[in-house]
């Protein structure tokens, strides 16, 4: 299988010796299948979206490594990148709490809007936060967060495989049971929340951290 086929690429950080993961979803729209095609997402990946996370985020914070995993049958090589010093948040100011974060919501073609989802990104300096909420100039226009929304909704095209991905929303549960392979819907807008949200695990979402 390969049209379809769904992907996680996670990040993984440190933040003031704690750690926390930071995952987007994938969808494979068109293409041909192959045990490279994780390190084809991988390749398309790294030419943008690490700067544009690490500018929404406090030089406390270090992105350590980058892997992409199939997380539909057949599953294919992982392909990971490491930053052996750590790529440096550049968004100046000390962090918040690594369980604060902005909520993304990811709005979905699903009709009842059952299936939206959230993107989380942890590792905020806590000046962007002003009487309890995100200022415009971080997830307004022209903001950081609104620059790594825009490049991530464009979606990727494969330099090796030539492969094309967009994001989606994965739903891995439905009525408390596991879904075997996991659905997804696509997502038409994603919308920055100015309400710092507490990390928690959902059983509908598209990012996880811990």
């Amino acid at each position: 299988m390969a049209v379809n086929d769904l992907f996680s690429v996670n990040h993984y950080f440190v933040c003031e010796n704690k750690e926390f993961t930071t995952s987007f979803a994938m969808r494979q729209s068109a293409g041909v299948d192959s045990n490279a095609i994780g390190q084809d997402l991988l390749t398309a990946w790294l030419a943008t979206i690490p700067a544009l996370l690490l500018a929404c985020l406090s030089p406390s914070c270090l992105l350590m490594s980058i892997r992409v995993l199939r997380i539909t049958s057949p599953h294919c090589i992982p392909a990971r990148a490491t930053f052996t010093s750590g790529e440096v948040g550049t968004l100046t100011g000390d962090p918040l709490p690594t369980d604060s974060a902005v909520n993304v919501r990811l709005v979905t073609d699903d009709p009842f809007g059952a299936h939206n989802g959230h993107l989380y990104i942890a590792g905020i300096p806590e000046n962007q936060l002003s009487n309890g909420q995100f200022v415009t100039g971080f997830i307004g226009a022209g903001s950081p967060v609104r620059a790594l929304t825009n490049a991530y909704q464009t979606g990727f095209s494969g330099t090796g495989l030539g492969n094309t991905y967009v994001p989606c929303v994965v739903r891995r549960y439905a009525a408390g049971l596991k879904l075997v392979p996991p659905q997804y819907s696509n997502i038409v807008t994603m919308q920055g929340q100015a309400t710092p949200a507490s990390l928690r695990k959902r059983l509908n979402q598209q990012l996880f951290s811990t």
